[in-house]
């Protein structure tokens, strides 16, 4: 596919991907990234060399999406049917380009995105098939218990004392929880939902891990509660497997989209 050097277009790649297999998003050198693979593969279909995409942020190692959002710049219009199909016939497994939009060339996926979502899926006995993508948690579940917790997490914004960020990374421990929610799905089966205007590296992990110490009557709400405060110097954090997470949404005004 040949792109005219006069015109500039920016596109949104909508991507879905399981994470076992990878060392996360971002491009890193000598490990197999979501990134690069994609780079990789789109390098192909484009013949440029220095392609590259940009995300709406980053997942770590195992951790999976069903709507990352990354965007590209070409040189021309895109037959994004064509493009996609392209795309996915050369990708390694556990990748795919669900859907491509063209968006306005200054929105940026990272920096446009209004808020974002994951969940977290906990199952409670073993399933070969659900494994990659859920915590087999062997112990009971105090639903109303992590629910309490779940209800705390709006109180706070600084969320540094449940981050392992890089000093400079982002330059901010401040998020903005919109919803945060525990539900049953099926007698065996269980997801928490959180969305917030952005998340700090293992973020969401921390939460659900120390939510289920409550759960299981080794942490109080109260010592929690102090813990989201940064008041307590003795809360221990468990941080919760990779695979049970998943980013779900990536949510951007609705004026950058060109239709």
């Amino acid at each position: 596919m040949g792109f005219n050097i006069n015109i500039l277009n920016r596109y949104f790649l909508f991507i879905e991907y399981l994470g076992t297999n990878f060392n996360g998003w971002q491009s890193q050198p000598d490990l197999n990234t979501i990134q690069d693979e994609i780079e990789r593969v789109l390098r192909i279909i484009s013949g440029k060399k220095d392609l590259k995409i940009f995300g709406s942020g980053r997942t770590d190692s195992g951790v999976h999406a069903s709507n990352q959002v990354a965007h590209l710049d070409v040189e021309s219009d895109l037959n994004t049917h064509k493009f996609k199909y392209q795309a996915n016939s050369l990708m390694k497994t556990g990748i795919c380009i669900w859907d491509i939009k063209q968006v306005n060339p200054e929105i940026h996926a990272r920096f446009a995105a209004s808020s974002r979502a994951y969940e977290y899926k906990i199952i409670t006995r073993p399933s070969p098939l659900r494994e990659q993508s859920a915590w087999f948690y062997n112990a009971e579940i105090d639903l109303d218990k992590l629910q309490e917790c779940a209800n705390l997490l709006s109180t706070v914004t600084d969320y540094s004392t449940f981050s392992k960020e890089n000093p400079g990374n982002i330059g901010s421990e401040f998020c903005t929880i919109e919803h945060a929610e525990w539900k049953k799905v099926k007698e065996d089966e269980y997801v928490f939902y959180i969305k917030s205007n952005r998340f700090l590296r293992h973020m969401v992990r921390y939460l659900v891990g120390s939510m289920l110490k409550v759960g299981k009557g080794d942490l109080s709400i109260q010592e929690f509660e102090k813990a989201l405060k940064g008041e307590s110097d003795n809360h221990v954090h468990l941080k919760a497997p990779a695979n049970g997470l998943c980013l779900i949404e990536v949510n951007y005004p609705s004026q950058v989209f060109i239709l």
